[in-house]
């Protein structure tokens, strides 16, 4: 059901969904996540991903300079004071 409510590109549904499953006891105050039970297309690291993609999608060039850099593994020829600059003309 998670999967099924992700809208990959329309106005409904979610932008990203996803999953991961603790565990705990009365006795051990200790929780455990257990990402090898969830299903790769759901698991936490994808959602990330998918919202990361989405902030950067949603924003200008000039924002989020380091992100954009890291994923497109370049040197970006803008900086985000270039965006700072900009709106104080």
């Amino acid at each position: 059901m998670i999967a099924v409510h992700r809208e990959l590109g329309g106005a409904n549904g979610y932008t990203a969904t996803g999953l991961a499953l603790v565990s705990w006891s009365n006795t051990d105050p200790t929780v455990k996540v257990e990402l090898d039970r969830v299903p790769k297309d759901v698991r936490p690291e994808q959602f990330m991903t998918r919202m990361i993609e989405q902030v950067l999608a949603a924003t200008s060039v000039s924002q989020h300079v380091d992100v954009r850099s890291l994923i497109e593994r370049r040197e970006l020829a803008v900086t985000e004071e270039d965006e700072i600059a900009e709106l104080t003309q």
